[in-house]
């Protein structure tokens, strides 16, 4: 997704993430700092503290919806 964000010449990024929603908030730290199953990994997928690195490696704004 990141990718494709960077091929658009996106720098603004509204995500529902680190907590998006109430029903995420107890798992807040694990959403953020936990690890991502080997398999999952395979697949592209990543913490949301990896994601917000990816995002400011791109130079893209990430604002997050709670």
């Amino acid at each position: 997704m990141l990718e494709e964000l960077e091929d658009y010449h996106a720098t603004v990024l509204v995500w529902a993430g680190m907590g998006g929603g109430s029903i995420s908030l107890p798992y807040l730290e694990h959403e953020a700092f936990g690890p991502v199953d080997p398999r999952m990994q395979v697949y592209g997928f990543m913490n949301d503290s990896e994601f917000v690195a990816e995002c400011n490696k791109r130079d893209i704004k990430l604002f997050g919806i709670v």
